[in-house]
């Protein structure tokens, strides 16, 4: 059981969001799925740093 959310530091907060992430219901669209996986890449890898 997650620690009470005062308590609980960012990280932990991530990983717990990003667990829940991955049973979405099946009616998620797939534009919002696109969104969360942009802002976890984000979060997990850092802006995209390529050169147009």
């Amino acid at each position: 059981m997650s620690r009470n959310k005062i308590q609980m530091t960012t990280e932990e907060e991530f990983e717990e969001y990003a667990e829940k992430a991955t049973s979405l219901p099946p009616s998620t669209k797939d534009a919002d799925k696109l969104i969360l996986y942009g802002l976890y890449k984000q979060a997990t890898a850092g802006p995209v740093n390529t050169m147009c």
